[in-house]
């Protein structure tokens, strides 16, 4: 009976060793997921249900804080170089936004075979507003036909995002080189200091849905090869 005992013990213990170290990895105690997933998978996953939506919500942020400043300073700074970049990074930021369809990208991207990242296309859909929710519908129903009609929407999804952020990374540097020899002579100090603050934090999430782009392209072309 000690004998029967151990071996219940020591199953017991494995079995909660298993457990801790499936929660450690992030699969929610469901360690037999990961190893199932291929690297091809999980690149993509993270791209666009980590990396991705990161990117874009930080770009939300500190779009908001741009609107401030121009809106303080666009009487005193209109018709300047600076003011006008500024300007067009804000346009640029909101063309990024308009097709950063975070709850569609996550979906498209589980149809094509990426695991789901704790839940994040449940929490998606609940967070999202109801002028979208036709939209998120229709996806939804999108994704339910074969993987080539999912993985061919995601691939336009991520050329659509990788365009305008390659923009938007373009017109920071732009914005930056203008507001350059103000920093230098100590002009407009509160202007010119949180500006460059602000575009830099855009020009690294900016290059960051560039690069989580087309890490999620080369991870479709092995998951999906009709997409290409």
């Amino acid at each position: 009976s000690s004998h029967v005992g151990s071996s219940a013990r020591c199953c017991t213990h494995c079995t909660f060793a298993m457990r801790a170290v499936a929660v450690v990895v992030g699969d929610g105690g469901q360690g037999h997921r990961v190893a199932q997933a291929s690297p091809a998978a999980r690149r993509l996953g993270n791209a666009c249900a980590v990396r991705i939506p990161d990117a874009c919500k930080a770009i939300a942020d500190e779009r908001a804080l741009l609107g401030r400043v121009l809106y303080k300073n666009k009487c005193q700074h209109r018709g300047h170089a600076h003011l006008t970049n500024l300007s067009a990074v804000l346009k640029g930021v909101d063309a990024l936004l308009d097709v950063c369809d975070l709850p569609a990208l996550q979906l498209l991207a589980e149809a094509c075979g990426a695991p789901a990242v704790g839940g994040a296309s449940a929490r998606a859909s609940a967070e999202q507003p109801p002028r979208k929710q036709r939209r998120l519908d229709d996806c939804e129903g999108f994704c339910r036909g074969t993987g080539m009609e999912a993985g061919q929407r995601l691939r336009a999804q991520l050329l659509a995002l990788s365009g305008r952020a390659a923009t938007l990374h373009r017109l920071t540097q732009r914005a930056a080189a203008a507001l350059s020899p103000l920093v230098a002579r100590g002009a407009f100090v509160p202007l010119t200091l949180g500006a460059c603050a602000i575009l830099g934090r855009v020009f690294v999430c900016a290059g960051e849905i560039v690069e989580a782009a087309k890490s999620a392209e080369s991870a479709l072309a092995v998951l999906c090869p009709e997409a290409a």
